[in-house]
């Protein structure tokens, strides 16, 4: 489930219960709410150089356990990804790398670990464009990019905040919004609502013999997957987290290593797998 997408669908059906009157209260309501509140604390955000090798960039976002980076050079010496301009500090803001933009460059060169990290941006879709947001944004209106398949935004800080690029994150939103539920009014009718009334599209599923270039493919299309034995039975779950680190690289690049290889790699036996985290159709979202 995309989680901001439900935010979205359950605004649009409580806009249509509302009248005519309230719609005006509640927009007044909604703008009160920025994204500088959700970014207020944040520091400024996570840069790699241009330049930086592919095989670098892989060790930093596994020691650092995030799944995405910003990507940076010097002011007025590129054009930003979608022609977006962000400049800071001496510094042009080109894109943001994510570890799915780095298996999906890894399935069209060889040689992916030496590249630029700079040559992975447009990978995928979302990092064709670099999305930024202002602090100042009614943050119901900034959701709008995330319903849509984007997990990740620069919010551009600089008018009040000693800290002036700052990275957001879906999963950042999520938290703010759970912490105060009082920030988007309708957010409480979706604490009654099922997972059922939102969980409507089918899951692609692979299978722990499915060769590694062939999951990747799949991965770079979908943000996770269930992963089968031959039963039929789900044993585990495949994410992009679970290409972190070089060492994953070194078995990507093995000639026959499958989804059980990965698996194993991560841990001693078929046992220990991380097992899949599943819930009712009838709980609740939240």
């Amino acid at each position: 489930i995309n989680s901001t997408e439900v935010i979205h669908i359950t605004m649009s059906n409580f806009i249509e219960k509302k009248q005519a009157d309230d719609i005006s209260n509640w927009f007044r309501t909604v703008c009160k709410v920025k994204v500088g509140d959700v970014t207020a604390n944040f520091p400024g955000v996570l840069a790699l150089d241009y330049h930086t090798p592919v095989s670098e960039a892989l060790g930093v976002l596994e020691e650092l356990e995030i799944q995405s980076v910003a990507v940076c050079g010097p002011a007025h010496s590129f054009i930003g990804a979608g022609g977006v301009e962000l400049i800071s500090e001496g510094k042009q803001y080109i894109g943001i790398i994510s570890i799915v933009d780095l298996l999906a460059f890894s399935l069209k060169h060889e040689d992916y670990m030496t590249q630029k990290i700079s040559d992975a941006i447009g990978s995928t879709n979302e990092s064709m464009t670099l999305w930024c947001e202002d602090s100042h944004q009614p943050l119901y209106f900034a959701l709008e990019q995330f319903v849509k398949g984007v997990h990740h935004a620069l919010v551009n800080d600089s008018k009040d905040s000693a800290v002036p690029i700052k990275y957001l994150a879906q999963t950042d939103i999520l938290r703010f919004l759970l912490e105060d539920t009082t920030a988007l009014p309708h957010l409480e009718l979706l604490l009654v609502q099922p997972v059922s009334v939102m969980a409507t599209r089918s899951v692609v599923p692979v299978f722990l013999s499915t060769p590694l270039p062939e999951a990747i493919a799949l991965l770079v299309e979908h943000s996770a997957l269930p992963v089968v034995n031959e039963a039929g039975v789900v044993v585990s779950n495949l994410s992009a987290s679970d290409f972190k680190g070089k060492s994953t690289a070194t078995l990507r690049a093995t000639p026959g290593a499958t989804v059980q290889d990965l698996l194993l790699h991560q841990c001693m036996t078929l046992m220990e797998m991380h097992q899949p985290l599943t819930i009712s159709s009838t709980a609740c979202l939240f």
